[in-house]
Formats: structure tokens, sequence, C-alpha cells
């Protein structure tokens, strides 16, 4: 006896920008933990890149979190742009502040970030 199919309920369209921005955080471009920007920030600045006091002395903290120096609400283009993010630790991130204006060199380190297709594994020969 065969099973009669269901129709499947469609799948949740992003109707707002903060809904937009919140699935580009889960896609496997970004989250991935082998493959994607996050990790691949991180790997390539492990150490928090946020310059303390006057004398701009850097934080020595792992870094855990990748920032979003402008918005991705105000310019959803912004969120993939590497010179838009840096890595920094739990005690620096801003919290959910929208966006930040910090300067390089001035109150971040720049973000150390630079893609090969040489460097990536060719898993899907």
């Amino acid at each position: 006896m065969k099973k009669s199919r269901t129709a499947q309920p469609p799948l949740p369209v992003a109707t707002s920008p903060r809904q937009t921005q919140e699935k580009r955080y889960n896609l496997g471009s970004w989250r991935n933990p082998r493959y994607g920007l996050r990790m691949a920030l991180l790997t390539r600045n492990p150490i928090c890149q946020r310059l303390l006091g006057a004398e701009r002395i850097q934080c020595r903290n792992q870094a855990t979190i990748v920032h979003h120096l402008v918005s991705p609400l105000d310019q959803p283009a912004a969120f993939w742009r590497p010179d838009n993010l840096c890595c920094l630790c739990v005690r620096c991130h801003p919290g959910g502040k929208k966006g930040t204006d910090w300067r390089v060199n001035i109150d971040f380190t720049p973000t150390n970030f630079t893609f090969s297709f040489s460097n990536m594994e060719d898993s899907h020969v």
C-alpha cells in the first residue's frame, strides 16, 4: 500500500531585514567550522583585535566572536566583506549594538584575511 504524500508547509520566507540577517548567520558559508568565513577569520586572527586605552595596547584574550563594524541591517552587502569584520573576545564585544564607529589602527588592529582558491580543499571531486 502506497503512502499518500501530504503537502509540506512552505519554508518561512524572510520578511524583514533582521530575519534576512539571522538567516545569513546560519549559512554554512558563515558558520561551517571547516570552510566558513567566520572560522577562517578566527583562525587568521586568534587574538582579540581591540586596541585598549590611550596607549592602544592590543587585548591579549582569545578571539571567539566575529564582529561586524557596519551593521548588516544598514548595509546588507557588508555582511561578507572582511574589511567590515574584526575578531573580538567576549569582553571587548560591544554586544547587540548596531554596528560601531571604530577606526582601524585606532580602535582595532586590521583584520588579517587573504583568500586564495589554492588554499581550498577540492572536496567535491
